[in-house]
C-alpha cells in the first residue's frame, strides 16, 4: 500500500518562495552582461543554487509504501527501507511534540522536512516528512526515524 507525501502549508509556501527565489538569481547573469566579473560570479552563484536545489529534491520523500516486511521511504535517489522487526516502537506525534525542533543537518520546508534533527522531548532523530501535522516516530535500536 503506497502513500503519497503531501506538503503542509508551510513546506508549500517555502518551497513555493525558494523556487521563485532561485530562478531570480539564476537569471540574474543574463541581466549581468556588462562585465565579465560580475557575470562569472553570477553565473557560479546560479550554477550553485541549482546544484544546492536538484540535491535537496533528490533527497525528498516522494511516497511511503508500507508491506508485509518493510516501510520504504520513496525519493527520486536512495530510498529509505526500514525493516519491521528492527521497529521497537511508533508513537503517532502531534505538532506540539514537534515544536522546538532544532535542524542539525537537514532540510526544513524545501520540499519537505528531512535530515537530522533535535528536540528536547525526543532527542536526536532523522526526519523523512513532509507534514507536520500527520507524523509518527518510529523508534529502532539506537535510532527515531519521523
Amino acid at each position: 500500500m503506497t502513500f503519497k507525501a503531501s506538503l503542509d502549508t508551510t513546506a508549500r509556501i517555502t518551497t513555493i518562495s525558494i523556487t521563485i527565489l532561485f530562478l531570480i538569481i539564476a537569471l540574474i547573469p543574463f541581466w549581468a552582461m556588462n562585465t565579465d566579473a560580475s557575470f562569472s560570479a553570477s553565473l557560479f552563484s546560479s550554477i550553485l543554487l541549482i546544484v544546492i536545489y536538484s540535491i535537496t529534491y533528490a533527497f525528498c520523500p516522494q511516497s511511503y509504501t508500507l508491506d508485509n516486511d518493510s516501510i520504504l521511504i520513496n525519493r527520486p535517489i536512495s530510498n529509505i527501507i526500514i525493516k519491521k522487526k528492527d521497529i521497537q516502537s511508533i508513537v503517532k506525534l502531534n505538532k506540539e511534540d514537534l515544536r522546538c525542533s532544532i535542524r542539525t543537518f537537514g532540510v526544513g520546508g524545501l520540499f519537505g522536512y528531512f535530515g537530522k534533527f533535535s528536540n528536547r522531548k525526543w532527542g536526536t532523530m532523522t526526519w523523512y516528512i513532509t507534514r507536520r501535522d500527520k507524523t509518527i516516530l518510529i523508534s529502532k535500536h539506537k535510532e527515531k526515524i519521523s
